[in-house]
């Protein structure tokens, strides 16, 4: 289903409040200016995989499971992917923090990007499947390719070690069908990390995961089937994979058998339990609006926050939008903060351009490159760095280009860029990105147009070149011959994805793996590595940027205290970020040290008291021994808003209840859909304090009149004087928010028992 743009209803009520109230444009205020946090907790439910095998894969490719001959066809194809909502509110969105330096295409090239270290054939085409799905991964001695068809592990140099069927891989799980594989290299703990989906559109829909028992991929692996919806309403498509110190998360795009909405789940799996060969046990989300979100490869050492970036809307009114979501919390007690930050850019663009869009020699058929769904996410060096596929113009597109972002933990826009022919000659698309621990990237994509056959390329910066740039593109493997293969489908398939991995050995090194036509109407997938020069010796200390707050989800108010998030960041794209150092001072008080959970942490919940104001400041080091000078924020007080207060203003249809264990000894609640309860106040956060139980049901949030998100009360344990709804913006001003009853059948409950600001 495609989830429409929920459209700010006015009451006669609410429209007469808004003619006192309106909405204030908020000051510039430097690299925050516009930035905000919203979001909504969703709590997950545990999991445990359904069975766990173990692979010895030397043995499996030295006996192979002969089924017979395999009958070509293509793999489930990537369903279309719904745009957000349209009524982003301006306050929502976290712009550019250098848009001068950033312009809507990127700027002029620095230089030519550094040629071919080495590069060799990765798999052939074997003729049994459309598209490939291109994944491959760098270990310290071999390399690892997972295609739709087959995998195969070589040397470093490109040797052919071990191949084996993809279905054989995971047969100790008892599929009948095995599609979307991903594989990954872990370098903190010197694991391999592979996923695939199993039987599309039916019951037996799955999850398979898979870790080896060490750095040798040709040893011993645990793989583990996950049942993709134990209500056995939905299947599981495909997957994006994230790690860092804590999880493995997978993020499936699920469709209904039959009738029914879409949704997605996120699955977060302990990765201590994975590599010790435990049980499986994970934690699972549905978030209905997190379609295609690639959670990160976080390579910065004790990253134990989850950042999932997805596309958003490419073109809200002028506007092009990403969606950033969080996990955070210990292993077993995950929160998903969902839409902290809506990352965006004036330079629009489309979802797609339709079917065989990107043309080719040789053929009058062109090539199906899907849409703009977020093709891939890293953390490197205290920041998030993702790519994806576009269509321009937004307003009728004409050809397809490469937009990468470089954003903060806050989803600040550090930096943006394209790769992109604005002729309209040459057409990109299936992007995947790597970082360096140096700040290099490189980004491998699929490079089509009318005067070539398909082939790769890549492009890359160096940490010194000019904001939103890329260096001149370099042809990793040229088009052999025209390419139309659809074994059945409607679409001439290509992609769905590829990988570029930065090296283990030195963490300088970067590797992509690409598809390209070979010759005889067959796909090929070709390796590529690229050598930087080291860089000089880092002396510039990181730059940070003092700490924003908001109410912070999920945790309980008590009576004269609130629960704030504070969340801060710094920049440095050289040596990554070691340390920080936070302080605190109460009223007019000193600065007091503020422990950190770890070394590196860039956020922390702490209880402050309505009854005095606090500042905070941070400073940064970097990995090497840089240290910044200490940088502080406004000073804050946090309020509580009873339900009761004549500053909050109900629609008819609400009860006020005396119920104990509410933040004042009573709150208000509706059942019926559409009833309303509006607050105007003047602050820079605000949060709203509810109730959630089994009988509770959903609500929309409006923020400033535009609508940001649907919050679900419902809990399998109560919880009182919950925050369920938080959001933030960088300065203090005029502000709303409207909480819109939904009705949820058997369940329509929908609770206010405070609001929390923070002024």
């Amino acid at each position: 289903m495609v989830r429409r743009p929920r459209v700010r209803r006015a009451s006669a009520l609410l429209a007469a409040i808004a003619l006192v109230v309106s909405a204030t444009p908020i000051a510039d205020a430097g690299p925050f200016h516009g930035s905000a946090a919203p979001g909504h907790v969703v709590h997950g439910a545990p999991g445990v995989a359904v069975t766990h095998v173990v692979l010895d894969l030397a043995d499996r490719a030295a006996h192979p499971l002969h089924r017979g001959p395999i009958s070509p066809r293509a793999a489930p194809a990537p369903r279309a992917l719904p745009q957000g909502p349209r009524s982003v509110p301006a306050a929502e969105t976290a712009v550019e923090a250098t848009p001068a330096a950033t312009p809507r295409t990127g700027a002029t090239p620095s230089a030519p990007s550094p040629g071919l270290a080495d590069n060799f054939q990765a798999l052939p085409d074997a003729g049994v499947t459309v598209p490939p799905d291109t994944s491959g991964a760098v270990g310290p001695s071999h390399l690892m390719v997972m295609l739709n068809d087959r995998v195969r592990v070589q040397s470093r140099a490109g040797g052919n070690l071990l191949t084996v069927a993809l279905f054989d891989f995971w047969a100790s799980l008892g599929p009948s069908e095995v599609f979307d594989p991903r594989v990954l290299y872990d370098p903190s703990g010197n694991r391999w990390i592979s996923v695939a989906m199993a039987d599309s559109s039916g019951a037996d829909s799955a999850v398979f995961v898979g870790s080896s028992r060490t750095s040798d991929p040709t040893g011993l692996w645990d793989l583990y089937r996950i049942d993709a919806d134990a209500t056995d309403l939905h299947w599981a498509d495909f997957p994006s994979v994230g790690f860092n110190a804590r999880w493995i998360v997978v993020q499936a795009n699920m469709f209904p058998f039959g009738a029914g909405d879409e949704t997605s789940f996120i699955f977060v799996l302990d990765k201590a339990d994975l590599y010790a060969a435990g049980a499986g046990d994970y934690t699972l989300f549905e978030e209905p609006y997190a379609y295609a979100a690639a959670p990160a490869r976080a390579y910065d050492a004790g990253t134990s926050t989850m950042y999932l970036v997805q596309r958003w809307n490419g073109n809200a009114g002028g506007t092009g939008y990403l969606r950033l979501s969080t996990i955070t919390g210990n292993v077993g007690s995950e929160v998903l903060s969902a839409g902290v930050a809506f990352p965006s850019t004036t330079a629009e663009w489309a979802m797609d351009g339709g079917t065989d869009f990107a043309p080719q020699a040789g053929r009058a058929e062109g090539i199906h490159v899907n849409d703009d769904r977020m093709a891939d996410c890293v953390y490197r060096n205290g920041a998030i760095w993702c790519v994806h596929t576009v269509f321009l113009p937004a307003s009728g597109p004409t050809r397809s280009a490469i937009q990468w972002w470089e954003l903060s933990p806050t989803g600040v826009v550090l930096q943006r860029g394209r790769i992109d022919d604005a002729t309209g000659a040459i057409f990109r698309a299936y992007p995947s990105i790597a970082v360096n621990r140096q700040g290099d990237a490189l980004i491998g994509y699929s490079r089509f147009s009318e005067a070539t056959y398909a082939g790769a390329a890549y492009s890359f910066r160096a940490a010194a070149d000019a904001a939103g740039t890329m260096r001149s593109p370099v042809m990793l493997k040229a088009g052999l011959g025209p390419y139309y293969k659809t074994l059945g489908g409607a679409e001439n398939r290509w992609g769905d994805y590829s990988a570029t991995v930065v090296d283990p050995l030195n963490d300088r090194d970067l590797w992509t793996i690409q598809e390209y036509a070979a010759s005889g109407n067959r796909w090929g997938t070709w390796w590529g590595k690229i050598a930087p020069a080291a860089a000089p010796a880092d002396t510039a200390a990181p730059a940070p940027v003092a700490p924003v707050q908001a109410p912070a989800l999920g945790r309980q108010v008590s009576p004269g205290t609130v629960p704030v998030n504070l969340r801060w960041y710094a920049r440095d794209d050289r040596s990554g970020i070691a340390s920080y150092q936070l302080q605190q001072k109460i009223d007019s008080g000193g600065w007091a040290a503020v422990s950190l959970p770890s070394a590196a942490a860039n956020s922390i919940v702490r209880t402050l008291y309505t009854s005095h104001s606090y500042t905070y400041r941070v400073s940064a080091t970097d990995g090497a021994a840089n240290a910044s000078a200490l940088v502080a924020g406004p000073a804050i007080r946090p309020g509580i808003v009873q339900e009761s207060s004549s500053a909050v203003v109900y629609s008819s249809g609400w009860t006020s209840a005396a119920v104990s264990g509410a933040l004042g000894g009573s709150l208000r609640y509706a059942t019926v859909a559409g009833k309303e309860a509006f607050y105007a106040f003047t602050g820079r956060g605000i949060g709203w304090v509810s109730t959630r139980a089994t009988n509770r049901g959903k609500a929309d949030v409006y923020v400033d009149g535009g609508f940001v998100t649907t919050v679900d009360l419902g809990a399998a344990a109560t919880q009182q004087r919950t925050v369920v709804f938080s959001y933030a913006w960088a300065s203090s001003g005029s502000h709303s928010i409207d909480i819109v009853v939904l009705g949820t059948a058997g369940r329509p409950r929908v609770d206010v028992d405070a609001f929390v600001r923070i002024e």
